[in-house]
């Protein structure tokens, strides 16, 4: 999986992760993540990706599976706040933790099946890049979108 340098457009090699207990102390005090208090996320499945080669988180993601209903929610995602918006370090940061989800989902046998609860001004955004669908007060991908997010964001196949 590659994020992308946006000044050179090169491919940078990312790792994600879960989050370390000590992840947790650093995360609070880095003013890169201020939309969230990520300490309230630790009962959930809290991820981060870096670049292979540094310590630095540039984005988190926290799930949670509902096995019963057979979908994953991914509850919070984040990227630091020098990756958003038109002068941003990297690209794809979201892209390949929301693949990651729909990984997740096809391992636990959900067939791709990943919803998210947008910001309200991130909704045309997640339709229009992710291909998301809305479904309630949700927006959701699974199987054939689910499967092309894997292969664009994390280059393999679901």
């Amino acid at each position: 999986m590659f994020i992308i340098y946006s000044e050179t457009g090169k491919k940078v090699e990312a790792i994600i992760e879960h989050v370390l207990p000590t992840d947790f102390k650093s995360i609070k005090k880095n003013k890169q993540f201020p939309d969230f208090v990520w300490d309230k996320e630790k009962s959930n499945e809290v991820l981060k990706i870096r670049a292979k080669d540094s310590d630095e988180i540039l984005g988190l993601m926290s799930l949670i599976d509902f096995s019963v209903e057979m979908w994953i929610k991914i509850n919070l995602l984040q990227t630091s706040s020098e990756n958003v918006g038109s002068g941003k370090k990297y690209e794809h940061i979201a892209g390949c933790l929301i693949a990651y989800a729909c990984k997740q989902s096809f391992i636990r046998g959900y067939d791709g099946t990943v919803a998210l609860e947008p910001k309200t001004e991130l909704v045309k955004h997640y339709i229009e890049k992710y291909g998301m669908q809305p479904g309630g007060k949700h927006l959701f991908t699974e199987l054939a979108n689910s499967e092309r997010l894997v292969r664009e964001y994390l280059n393999e196949e679901p």
